[in-house]
């Protein structure tokens, strides 16, 4: 909290650098250290003028005067500014971090070093938002790890403060600021961060990737490039990367991209690679699974251990893929066409044929569905007349051709797609997946399109769909045998009251818990976390002097 009689002779003499020397003018150490700051600052940022929040003594204002820049500062603590060089008092005064400054209203370079863990976090909030009214360059730092100071009450990481400066326009810059502490960082107002993206051409692309960052770019925030990647895809390397700031891969394993990868690292551009299934677990049975097809994927492998930031979908993928990188970030999968005519106004139908439907599926979920298939059978056989089948882009043999189910091609387009199952008249959807490593890594993306339709979902009962409330947002098969899905399909073709209510409830679960808009803050913290690793670099072996 920012409290003047806190900060007063008492605390200046207690609270000092931790190698006990006084924080006082008559010590050499402190005058060679503003001194330092001063000098290096003229030489790499060339400011004319200069305003510190939190000056203290005023002694960096004096080294800045000291050299003919025009410095100034303020601080809450009226002992501090008492104890400003004669000279330099004109130039510094008692005023809250919060105020606007006294000296003027625009500055080359605003400075604020170790004063926000002082403050509550809403207090640096709107600390923050003060200094950047100020200036468009802003040399930063707030101790990460010093958790033993009493005062200090807002210790934060580097990326915590990098995302609340880009809130505001400010991105890190590529900048050595170890001369005033090994964390120190210089923003610098932007008004969108460039983002380069080489994605694949499917739906997780869409969901994952394009999506969430055009939803950005519609705020202002960043500017993308996106290229879908194919053999004969051929692009000017060396413009797209001086044009980047951040480089997003997505599901990519070749190794011209590999190269890609590492040329953008090359010229210090963080890589975000997205991947959002088990590669390295494709089961025995799955389209992709024969061996040669599981050597290829660990080619998967040299893009996790090179990228400087993984994103992925679940928790569990997120452990998986930690062996191999240690910078990973789970950002969920959401419903991203927030513009869609969907949901409760669109079940307006007959109560008979009741539809049971499986949408956007592909022959890779074909062993999944082995035991439903049958249950399916059994239902048209219980049911005659009263139900209909309709499959999306996969439809097992054994149900192709048979009377009361229909089949329809895979939407290339996932946003039409989504259309499509919005008006599909399906009532109950279908979300088979067996228990084995590759789809405990899966996303809970069945049960979010099938709630944003207002469809009551059947579900296996794996980790992918715990978030479904048993009998309330779905059903939850926990056995992998026709019985089991034959009785959970038939109870809710029978019982169209709990029916109709388990898809509303799914529906406003949905609405109320992933939609893209929602979660996006994930996604502009992550862009954050990616720029501040532009500033990566060996801590200092010296000892290092922090400002009290």
């Amino acid at each position: 909290m920012e409290t003047k009689e806190l900060y007063d002779k008492h605390y200046y003499e207690t609270h000092c650098d931790k190698s006990g020397v006084p924080y006082d003018r008559n010590q050499k150490q402190w005058r060679d250290f503003f001194k330092n700051i001063a000098r290096r600052t003229k030489e790499t940022l060339s400011p004319e003028t200069v305003f510190e929040f939190g000056c203290a003594k005023g002694f960096l204002v004096e080294a800045f005067r000291d050299i003919r820049i025009k410095a100034y500062g303020s601080d809450i603590s009226s002992y501090a500014i008492g104890e400003v060089r004669e000279d330099i008092k004109p130039f510094c005064y008692v005023d809250s971090i919060f105020s606007p400054p006294q000296a003027g209203y625009f500055f080359d370079l605003v400075i604020c070093m170790e004063v926000l863990e002082h403050l509550a976090e809403e207090e640096g909030k709107k600390a923050i938002a003060n200094m950047t009214r100020h200036t468009d360059t802003i040399l930063f730092s707030s101790t990460p790890d010093d958790f033993d100071e009493p005062t200090y009450i807002n210790v934060q990481p580097q990326a915590y403060w990098t995302s609340l400066f880009a809130e505001l326009g400010f991105l890190p810059q590529k900048y050595d600021a170890r001369f005033i502490a090994r964390h120190a960082m210089l923003f610098y107002r932007r008004k969108k961060i460039k983002v380069l993206v080489l994605k694949t051409d499917n739906p997780s692309a869409h969901i994952r990737i394009s999506r969430p960052l055009q939803f950005l770019e519609g705020q202002g925030q960043l500017e993308t490039k996106q290229f879908i990647m194919h053999k004969k895809l051929h692009l000017d390397e060396a413009e797209l990367l001086d044009w980047a700031d951040v480089v997003v891969m997505q599901r990519i394993r070749s190794k011209k991209w590999f190269k890609f990868m590492k040329a953008a690292q090359a010229k210090n551009l963080p890589v975000l690679y997205d991947i959002d299934d088990n590669m390295l677990a494709i089961p025995k049975g799955h389209p992709e699974g024969g061996f040669w097809d599981r050597l290829k994927n660990r080619k998967y492998i040299k893009f996790l251990r090179k990228a400087d930031v993984v994103t992925t979908s679940t928790e569990v993928l997120k452990e998986t893929f930690s062996r191999w990188n240690q910078n990973i970030v789970v950002l969920p999968n959401t419903f991203v066409e927030t513009s869609l005519d969907r949901g409760i106004q669109n079940k307006k139908k007959e109560a008979l044929p009741v539809t049971i439907g499986y949408a956007a599926g592909s022959p890779t979920h074909a062993h999944d569905f082995s035991v439903v298939t049958d249950a399916l059978l059994k239902i048209l056989r219980t049911f005659p007349g009263q139900v209909r089948i309709v499959f999306f882009g996969f439809c097992p043999p054994v149900l192709d051709g048979v009377e009361g189910v229909s089949f329809r091609e895979a939407y290339k387009d996932y946003r039409t797609y989504l259309y499509e199952l919005c008006h599909s008249g399906i009532d109950i959807g279908l979300a088979p997946l067996i228990d084995n490593p590759f789809n405990q890594g899966k996303s809970n993306i069945k049960y979010i399109e099938y709630g944003s339709a207002a469809i009551a979902g059947i579900y296996s009962n794996i980790t992918p769909y715990a978030c479904v409330k048993q009998g309330e947002t779905g059903i939850l098969v926990s056995e992998h045998s026709v019985d089991a899905w034959y009785n959970a399909i038939s109870t809710l073709v029978k019982e169209t009251g709990v029916r109709e209510r388990m898809g509303e409830d799914a529906c406003r679960d949905v609405t109320e818990n992933y939609m893209l808009e929602q979660h996006i803050e994930k996604w502009r913290m992550a862009l954050s976390s990616w720029l501040w690793r532009l500033n990566r670099r060996p801590l200092s072996a010296s000892r290092e002097i922090h400002t009290p």
